[in-house]
């Protein structure tokens, strides 16, 4: 997918040709905030942010410039940039209306994604509304743009058949491209929500003729399965593992489904390579590609398989969304990269609990799903009287803080950090070999949670109260050694530390634990 938020205004220097000084600057900074990023590289805010703060010493009044911070402040990752980038908005606005000007749809829209971040839903629903009513004179892309950030809103609401309209109006407007399949896939989760399964699978049929990016051969090759079996018995197959880490370690099992179910000559999965190690050891694979060639040679393979297209063939035969394949199907089988021993060996009588608290800072929803570290010092001050050993497995992608683990007083109480010592985890395979030096992993809804669910690791994930769809149906994903706790509203994040907190107690101690405020994701209460 593109590096740049595809849903959000990333043209802001064509909008500014100013003569003030302090204007001049701030679109030098929109023209920074406008270059293209590297594939899996994060903005660097350096060089941009400095020149922002100069036009804004220059011009403290403008609300032009304030416009230009708040986009920028969009583009950082944290709870400090949007209420940063609320405050630029609401200066800006106040400026405007003394002036007796009119709120640009612009300032409204930036508004409603920084109230987003900050849970203030009912705000960012109101300046969401406002934008798609005034849009006329926009352009189609923008005002497809503008529904899909209402249906955000509506979403977060729990408003699921209003999200679905938003999100019809938007794939209207929207053209071609790599957000019109981000648009369809939006779709396809929120019916799924509904238990609309033919109204899902058609969504993720739509997908393929707007790939521009990594899974585009899926659209071009003579050779997509045609949901036949004759196409797979005996045939050398392709699956091609689409979308994030985690989804890719959460649908190797398949491998083995189909492998027994088809027959296939053999099973190759084409997938991200720093997941290509790992899943070389799921069942039924017999060999794995990577996407340093994203079009793999056609004429190695007679079937090419999308791995969502094995859900779909699931859910012809009545096994879907009965996705419960129970049991570890993953393991760590080589020997690490980097030998060194990232953390000592366990101690006996003392509970090794692994921690991961933020996900890969571009994904769209990263601000919803990640929480502050210092949430889980909380967690670890409510139980330091039990025997627990803290542990960071957080991988330090290149934009996180500069200080990754402040917000934990490691004097107070100690944190081993794997990753800090020069990234000694290597690819998710080094993680996977490491987490067996664990004795339960505490994560929130990423690729490492995913992991350890994978390889039979104890995980407990930790849900924002905006569900992913697949959650619906949690108990059914991993099995046992499993478990899920969600916010009991949005962004209330000590409600999930809580009931980890007594979930701690319960294990170590015996104490009865409040399962009924156990709040599992697609569920009303209790854990199983």
């Amino acid at each position: 997918m593109k590096n740049s938020s595809p849903f959000r205004p990333s043209n802001l220097a064509a909008k500014f040709c100013p003569p003030e000084p302090g204007l001049a600057l701030a679109t030098l900074a929109a023209q920074a905030l406008s270059q293209p990023v590297a594939p899996g590289a994060l903005r660097d805010f350096g060089a941009v942010l400095p020149l922002i703060t100069a036009a804004l010493e220059l011009d403290p009044e403008n609300p032009d410039i304030l416009l230009v911070l708040s986009a920028i402040l969009d583009q950082v990752p944290g709870s400090d940039a949007a209420i940063a980038m609320r405050e630029a908005c609401d200066r800006a606005a106040g400026i405007l209306t003394r002036r007796g000007e009119d709120i640009p749809l612009s300032l409204s829209l930036n508004r409603s994604l920084a109230s987003q971040r900050l849970y203030r839903l009912g705000d960012a629903l109101e300046d969401a509304e406002r934008v798609c009513f005034l849009d006329v004179d926009a352009s189609p892309l923008d005002r497809a743009r503008h529904r899909i950030n209402l249906s955000v809103c509506l979403l977060w609401l729990g408003r699921i058949g209003e999200v679905i309209q938003c999100l019809d109006r938007a794939l209207e407007l929207m053209p071609d491209g790599d957000e019109k399949t981000l648009a369809y896939l939006s779709r396809a989760s929120n019916r799924a929500l509904q238990g609309d399964w033919d109204g899902f699978f058609e969504d993720l049929d739509r997908r393929f003729p707007h790939y521009e990016t990594r899974d585009a051969f899926l659209f071009r090759t003579t050779k997509r399965w045609d949901g036949s079996r004759e196409a797979l018995t005996g045939k050398r197959v392709l699956v091609h593992m689409e979308q994030g880490l985690g989804d890719q370690i959460q649908c190797a099992r398949l491998a083995q489904w189909l492998s027994a179910e088809y027959r296939p000559e053999s099973i190759t999965l084409s997938c991200s390579r720093p997941v290509a190690r790992l899943l070389a050891s799921a069942p039924g694979v017999d060999r794995v590609v990577t996407d340093r060639n994203p079009e793999p040679v056609e004429d190695d393979y007679d079937t090419v398989v999308p791995v969502m297209d094995l859900w779909k063939a699931r859910h012809r035969l009545g096994l879907f969304p009965l996705m419960r394949m129970c049991g570890p199907y993953l393991s760590a089988r080589y020997t690490p990269k980097i030998s060194a021993r990232p953390v000592p060996p366990p101690q006996d009588g003392i509970l090794r609990v692994a921690i991961c608290w933020q996900g890969n800072p571009k994904h769209l929803n990263d601000w919803a799903r990640s929480v502050r570290l210092e949430e889980f010092y909380k967690l670890a001050q409510k139980t330091r009287e039990l025997p627990i050993e803290w542990v960071s497995f957080q991988a330090y992608p290149g934009g996180m803080a500069h200080n990754p683990l402040a917000g934990w007083d490691r004097q107070d109480i100690p944190l081993l950090d794997c990753w800090g010592m020069d990234g000694l985890l290597g690819d998710m395979h080094d993680t996977a070999y490491w987490l067996q030096d664990v004795d339960l992993l505490l994560s929130v809804d990423t690729g490492q949670g995913h992991l350890g669910a994978a390889i039979g690791c104890e995980t407990w994930f930790l849900h924002s109260h905006c569900q992913e769809w697949r959650w619906k149906y949690a108990e059914d994903l991993y099995g046992d050694h499993v478990r899920h706790f969600k916010q009991l509203s949005p962004g209330d994040w000590g409600s999930v530390m809580g009931q980890a907190a007594s979930a701690l107690e319960y294990r170590l101690v015996g104490l009865p634990a409040q399962r009924e405020s156990e709040n599992l994701v697609g569920s009303t209460g209790g854990s199983r």
